[in-house]
């Protein structure tokens, strides 16, 4: 199932911006994309948000704790082998000053 939230009702505080990693695929390793890890300004939850087809190079020159958000963000249910779960993407994101 997709939710697609409104990121001003969801995150009333700030999004930072803690670092970047590959993403990759569970089976076969290969890179799908990246993996922004995040954390909430308030309350300091973290989670990483998945954007297909970026490079990990793009986000090198970021500043960690800088202000951040996304574009098409959609969250996907999961349930796999008993074990259940939620997955964030996005299409992009963008750093505010």
């Amino acid at each position: 199932m997709k939710i697609i939230p409104s990121m001003e009702e969801t995150f009333k505080n700030d999004i930072l911006f803690m670092g970047a990693s590959d993403w990759r695929d569970f089976g076969t390793k290969e890179i799908k994309g990246v993996e922004i890890h995040c954390v909430e300004g308030e309350f300091f939850e973290s989670f990483d948000v998945r954007i297909k087809g970026a490079k990990r190079d793009m986000f090198k020159d970021i500043e960690r704790r800088q202000q951040v958000t996304f574009n098409d963000f959609k969250i996907n249910t999961w349930n796999f082998n008993g074990k259940k779960g939620l997955t964030i993407s996005a299409s992009s994101m963008h750093i505010l000053d």
